[in-house]
This record gives structure tokens, C-alpha cells and sequence, in this order.
């Protein structure tokens, strides 16, 4: 089956594919995101859920607007969609859920084992990690996707990213060290950069 897991802005999904409760297949994506940095996450059938990253992936070549396959009374699958202004979006059989301002969520078999790590502090990559371990309905690797701003937002976060950057550039320290003895500098892309500056700005 499944585990998505939603925090921070980023998605992350196991890549595991079940028969009753034994993984058949170890590289199944589960997560798209869109041309307007839109995620998309889908659990349950897996021919409905290729046909929903289907649609994903082709928008996000072409453009347009995503023409989503929905789940309909009697079937088994479920759509997690998280957008860039915080909001995320569960579509179901039973219909539409939407929620704003949460700060994690989980969809899947594994949701439960996913939950209880973010209870605790783990990240989405993290709580995925908990949910393979756990479950027997979860496996495989793993796949991380992050949310992207429009350019009006993310060229105000490059801004106040550049000004923190400059302000605490003049000497890293760590109490971390190799088994040498030498620092280990801990390396940040600019799109967690981003991130730490947007979580702040919260």
C-alpha cells in the first residue's frame, strides 16, 4: 500500500507496491508536482494512481490545468494535493476535505506510524522512514518533493534569504566534528534556505 507525508513544505511517499501484505514492487512513485509547483500525492489503486501522476506530468510539460481522474463512490484510492500558500487538499471516494494551517499530515496505510514520528518532531522524510519500518504494507525507497513559490514570492525569499546569508557568513561553527577531529560543515542549498526563511516568516 502506502505512506505520504506532508511538512514543511515537502512531500515525501514510500515507493513500495503491495499484495495483501507483501511489497511485489520497490520503485513506485507516488508524488508529482505540477508547473505552479503544486504537490500531488496519490495511495490506493495503482492503475488510478498512475493515471493521476500521469495527469500531473503531463501538465507540468504543457501547461494548462491538471485534469485529475477523481475518485468516485466504490473506489480505493485517495489524493493528497498541498499547494504553495500552505493549503492541502484530500480527495476521496467519500469526497473533499480541505485543510489550512495544519502542520503535518499523512494519507496511506502507514499514516498512523507517520503521524506518532511527526508527533515527535520528525520531518517528511523522516516519518516515511518510521511508517517502512513499522508497517508491513510499506516499502521500498523513498521520494521527496518540495513545494515551489510563484516568482513574486520566491523573488521576496531570495531577498531576505541573501540578506541572512551575508549577515551570518563571517565564521561557521559546529559542535559537530569527523572522527579526525575536523568540524563538519553541515552544507544548505539555497531551497532550504528558502524554506528555513519562509518557516520563520510564518
Amino acid at each position: 500500500m502506502t505512506i505520504i507525508t506532508f511538512r514543511d513544505g515537502i512531500m515525501a511517499a514510500d515507493r513500495g507496491a503491495t499484495i495483501d501484505d507483501t511489497i511485489i514492487v520497490t520503485a513506485t512513485p507516488k508524488i508529482a508536482r505540477d508547473s505552479n509547483g503544486v504537490l500531488y500525492g496519490c495511495c490506493g489503486t495503482w492503475s488510478k494512481c498512475s493515471a493521476v501522476l500521469e495527469a500531473v506530468r503531463t501538465q507540468a510539460r504543457t501547461g494548462g490545468v491538471v485534469d485529475l481522474p477523481l475518485p468516485k463512490a466504490g473506489d480505493t484510492f485517495e489524493i493528497l494535493i498541498a499547494f504553495p500558500d500552505g493549503r492541502l487538499r484530500r480527495l476521496t471516494p467519500e469526497g473533499e476535505e480541505n485543510y489550512d494551517g495544519v502542520k503535518y499530515f499523512a494519507a496511506g496505510t502507514g499514516m498512523d506510524f507517520a503521524l506518532g514520528a511527526m508527533a515527535t518532531g520528525a520531518d517528511a522524510y523522516s516519518a516515511v522512514a518510521a511508517a517502512i519500518e513499522h508497517s508491513t504494507r510499506c516499502g521500498g525507497g523513498i521520494d521527496m518533493l518540495r513545494l515551489v513559490w510563484p516568482d513574486a514570492e520566491r523573488d521576496l525569499l531570495r531577498k531576505n534569504v541573501k540578506a541572512a546569508y551575508e549577515e551570518a557568513s563571517e565564521a561557521p561553527t559546529t559542535k559537530d566534528v569527523t572522527p579526525s577531529g575536523y568540524p563538519r560543515l553541515t552544507y544548505v542549498s539555497a531551497e532550504d534556505m528558502f524554506m528555513d526563511v519562509a518557516k520563520k516568516a510564518e
